[in-house]
């Protein structure tokens, strides 16, 4: 499929996603029908960007380093949309991935994986 709607019914969740990058491809991802998560340490500016289509989107408030929030994220994405399909991790200030410790990335993954295979429609990971 191609065009508008041909992500209907799939879940984003997109890390960074209240600017620049992270914003455009929230924007397009909505504009193909997705439902998509906002996962912004801003939330002012994350709210501004999820308020204009609020059927479609939530804004979580996270820090990607903490892994507490991503299980936060990870809540309220399955309790608003049920699943999650696709997740897109943007870091808009290259210095936070210094002090992500491999652990908590690979815990992080892990978590997100079990919830991306969850339905058992495949797809990859």
């Amino acid at each position: 499929m191609e065009g508008p709607g041909r992500l209907t019914g799939k879940v984003v969740i997109i890390t960074g996603a209240a600017m620049g990058l992270g914003r455009t491809i929230c924007t397009r991802h909505v504009k193909e029908g997705a439902g998509v998560m906002f996962m912004d340490i801003d939330a002012q500016a994350g709210e501004a960007e999820a308020s204009k289509n609020p059927e479609m989107t939530v804004l979580v408030k996270s820090d990607v380093r903490l892994i507490t929030d991503w299980e936060k994220a990870s809540a309220v994405v399955l309790q608003r949309f049920g699943n999650i399909d696709i997740v897109i991790l943007l870091n808009l200030d290259n210095e936070l991935i210094i002090y992500i410790r491999i652990e908590q990335r690979w815990s992080t993954g892990q978590g997100e994986g079990n919830n991306l295979t969850t339905p058992g429609i495949g797809g990859d990971v």
